[in-house]
């Protein structure tokens, strides 16, 4: 290769790396958008923040919180990013009395206690809980099954394994075992 090539090359490289930066400048300069009236707070996305982690901070689901951000599935966040964390309701066994599919939390010892609400029958739901966001990862179990059953107050309990009991948050998502999607909760366990 000559000179002239290679000096050529290393100019359009420049060049493509200054329009880039230039780019990302513009990309931060743009307003933010503006946040629903229902924010009771704002949070700045850090480095290594997940919205699940987030959700459990402000004792969320992550569905609430990727609704009131219009979020999407796969729910991707991006360090800097402003999110609006809505007032969050009363208590988190609350029900939705909408028709919606939902579901309430309750802890009684070692024992998870679920119950259903507007679920569609006769589906088979898998129950993840996880602990959070930690240092050396979340702990994630699969602590059981769900079957929807035909009558209304479905009410499932389940064993907790002991590396969930101490935990002071648990994040519970019930993952449709056909279709792959999934609802959650967060429950603070007082721990």
């Amino acid at each position: 290769m000559d000179i002239d090539h290679m000096n050529k090359k290393a100019r359009a490289i420049t060049r493509l790396i200054s329009i880039l930066l230039a780019l990302a400048f513009l990309a931060g300069a743009l307003p933010q958008p503006v946040l629903a009236a229902t924010c009771g707070k704002t949070y700045t996305v850090k480095s290594g923040d997940t919205l699940s982690g987030i959700a459990l901070l402000y004792k969320l689901t992550v569905a609430e919180l990727a609704a009131a951000n219009n979020l999407t599935e796969p729910y991707t966040i991006y360090i800097g990013q402003v999110l609006c964390i809505p007032v969050a309701s009363t208590t988190s066994s609350s029900t939705s009395s909408s028709g919606k599919a939902s579901f309430s939390l309750a802890l009684d010892g070692r024992f998870l206690v679920i119950t259903t609400s507007n679920f569609p029958k006769r589906n088979l739901y898998y129950v993840r809980v996880s602990t959070g966001r930690f240092r050396q990862g979340p702990v994630i179990s699969t602590v059981g099954r769900l079957m929807v059953r035909n009558k209304p107050g479905n009410v499932y309990i389940y064993k907790l394994p002991k590396e969930l009991t101490d935990a002071s948050y648990l994040m519970v998502c019930l993952k449709n075992a056909v279709t792959d999607a999934h609802t959650c909760r967060s429950l603070y366990t007082g721990r």
